[in-house]
C-alpha cells in the first residue's frame, strides 16, 4: 500500500469519525445505518435477540465480546471498533492474549460469518463471540 493511499484512506476515516456522536447507542445506530443493518439484521448476524440491539441502541451496556461481534459483523475499521468499544466502557488490554486476538482480526478484517469464526475460535479454546 502506497503512503498516498494510506493517506487517501486517513482522509476518509477520518470523515467518519468526525461524524459520529459521543453516546455509544447513538454511535452504533449510526454504524448500523452507514452499513445498511437493521436491529434484526445485526442480531441475526451476531446470534442475538434483537431486542437485545435495541437495548443497547438505548443505552443499555454492551459486554466486551459482544461489541467485538457486532464491530466484525458490521465489518467496521479497527479505528471504528475501538471508538465503539471505548464508548461502551472497554478497552483493548495489550497483556490479554485474546484481547490482542481481536484487535488483529479487526486489523485484518473480513470475518464474515460469526458462526464460522465462534467455530475457529473455539478450537483454539477462545471463548466465542456474540449472542
Amino acid at each position: 500500500m502506497s503512503l498516498k493511499s494510506m493517506l487517501l484512506e486517513a482522509e476518509r476515516q477520518a470523515a467518519i469519525m468526525s461524524m459520529l456522536p459521543v453516546g455509544f447507542g447513538d454511535t452504533l445506530k449510526a454504524h448500523m445505518e452507514r452499513k445498511g443493518f437493521t436491529q434484526e439484521s445485526l442480531a441475526e448476524a451476531v446470534g442475538m435477540d434483537p431486542r437485545t440491539i435495541q437495548r443497547m441502541i438505548s443505552g443499555n451496556q454492551a459486554s466486551f465480546r459482544n461489541v467485538i461481534a457486532i464491530s466484525l459483523a458490521m465489518g467496521l475499521s479497527y479505528i471504528e471498533a475501538e471508538d465503539l468499544l471505548k464508548k461502551a466502557g472497554h478497552l483493548f488490554l495489550p497483556t490479554n492474549k485474546e484481547h490482542l486476538l481481536f484487535m488483529q482480526m479487526l486489523q485484518v478484517g473480513g470475518f464474515g460469518d460469526l458462526e464460522v469464526v465462534n467455530a475457529e475460535l473455539s478450537v483454539l479454546g477462545v471463548q466465542g463471540l456474540g449472542g
